[in-house]
């Protein structure tokens, strides 16, 4: 009888055992819906539809140049990773100079879903110049007082520039300008912009030395422009 109860143990602890060892694992965590991603106020200083145009004078040399926007696009990309997913709305705004034929390439530059930190909506546009390719930077971020925003120098509430008088300009620093060609590549420089008319000046600096703004090279100011939103 003591045979018969230590063997019917010993089956039901086999078959526990078996039990255990067939249940399913439990599913990975499924990332966190973050919701949606804006652009928020920074689509009025930063994204305009076709048609768009802007004509600038330079202060050195009297030249004036039109920028003509001949594509744009906004639209929504789904982020995912193994922590987070959220929809980012995204926008890229092509251009062209028609006095020297450089193409311009303005879109949101964005990387992979962090997977360690919270990703923040936080708007950091890529610039480049293009045909011949010259160089590309980041003049524009937002929120303007973000701390990685740090390239914000000010946000102006009006700003009269060749007689027209724009609100909300925000100003920004760039270090070293990689977007200019020689000789004038990697100068200092400042970006203005306004909303609802984007960029509206543009300050380079004869640098000695990196950072050097005591010597203004030339300034490119908004003239004229019609604007499509």
């Amino acid at each position: 009888m003591k045979h018969l109860k230590l063997t019917l143990i010993i089956f039901s602890l086999i078959a526990i055992s078996a039990l255990h060892s067939c249940k399913p694992e439990p599913p990975d965590p499924q990332p966190t819906d973050l919701g949606f991603f804006g652009l928020g106020e920074a689509k009025d200083y930063v994204y305009f539809k076709k048609g768009t145009w802007w004509v600038y004078q330079n202060t050195r040399t009297g030249q004036l140049d039109t920028i003509v926007v001949y594509n744009s696009i906004l639209d929504t990309s789904e982020r995912i990773s193994k922590k987070w997913k959220y929809i980012d709305e995204v926008f890229a705004v092509d251009s062209r100079s028609i006095s020297t034929a450089h193409y311009y390439h303005l879109y949101e530059r964005y990387g992979p879903v962090d997977v360690i930190n919270r990703p923040r909506n936080l708007i950091i546009p890529n610039f480049e110049r293009r045909e011949p390719f010259e160089g590309d930077i980041n003049p524009f971020y937002y929120p303007f007082n973000d701390p990685i925003a740090n390239y914000c120098i000010t946000v102006k509430d009006t700003m009269n520039i060749m007689g027209k008088i724009y609100s909300k300009v925000a100003v920004f620093y760039i270090q070293s300008d990689d977007s200019e060609p020689i000789p004038l590549k990697n100068k200092p420089a400042k970006y203005y912009w306004a909303k609802n008319y984007g960029l509206v000046q543009k300050d380079l600096f004869d640098s000695k030395f990196i950072g050097d703004t005591s010597l203004l090279y030339h300034s490119w100011k908004l003239s004229y422009s019609n604007i499509i939103q």
